[in-house]
């Protein structure tokens, strides 16, 4: 995922609606990180793309040390993203200014971050609706599921639950989103032994074709292989 471009079409989305002092900022954001209006995950959402900026301003002074670095723009974003939506007035003051320089500045960044990182390629959407649909059927097979230890079950529906938001709002997540879901997945195995005995016996074929069919659809080189390898780990 190119976060700045991610973060170049939330601001872009976000300027005509600041023509208009009185416009509610919940409403304005919601519409500039393409939610719907009920979305119960807005906060979420919004702190995540905050960490997004600082992750774009890390690349930038990691990348770029010729540049004398001045970090007010991310100031200037985040703050955006996580003030206070109750005083119409000071939120449209605050949000005019990242325009137009830290628009021009983040759009800048969109070629260089796809030429140092490399240019993702983005799930089809069948695929991900496939993806979601699975992780449907199986929570509610888990759910029903008594022969697995309480906690290892627990486990694995909330990694689906979070699997399933990733793929609903992946214009915020991006691959990485999933890739660390699925490392979590994973890893747990290497401090929790009960789910380490799960993955390793014949209960656990179906969560391990599960894993493996996530990140095969989402597969992204090293972390591809990396993820591939230690799922291996367990397969019989």
């Amino acid at each position: 995922m190119n976060k700045p471009e991610v973060i170049y079409n939330f601001i872009c989305k976000l300027e005509p609606y600041l023509n208009n002092a009185n416009n509610d900022p919940k409403s304005c954001l919601t519409i500039a990180l393409n939610l719907d209006k009920s979305n119960d995950n807005f906060l979420r959402l919004r702190l995540k793309l905050a960490e997004s900026v600082y992750e774009i301003a890390d690349f930038i002074e990691a990348d770029q040390s010729n540049i004398t670095m001045d970090r007010s723009w991310a100031e200037d974003l985040v703050t955006l993203l996580t003030m206070p939506l109750n005083n119409p007035t000071a939120f449209n003051l605050h949000a005019k200014k990242i325009y137009p320089h830290t628009k021009n500045f983040i759009g800048s960044q969109i070629r260089i971050w796809n030429l140092v990182k490399g240019k993702t390629t983005i799930p089809e959407e069948e695929k991900l609706k496939s993806i979601k649909e699975k992780s449907d059927s199986l929570i509610e097979d888990l759910i029903n599921n008594n022969m697995i230890e309480p906690n290892v079950r627990a486990f694995m529906i909330k990694q689906l639950h979070k699997i399933i938001e990733a793929i609903d709002y992946y214009q915020i997540y991006g691959n990485e989103g999933l890739i660390n879901i699925l490392e979590e997945s994973i890893g747990h195995a290497f401090t929790n032994k009960k789910y380490e005995d799960f993955l390793k016996s014949d209960e656990s074929s179906s969560w391990k074709e599960y894993l493996a069919i996530v990140s095969s659809i989402i597969a992204t080189s090293d972390s591809f292989i990396s993820l591939t390898n230690n799922l291996k780990n367990f397969l019989p």
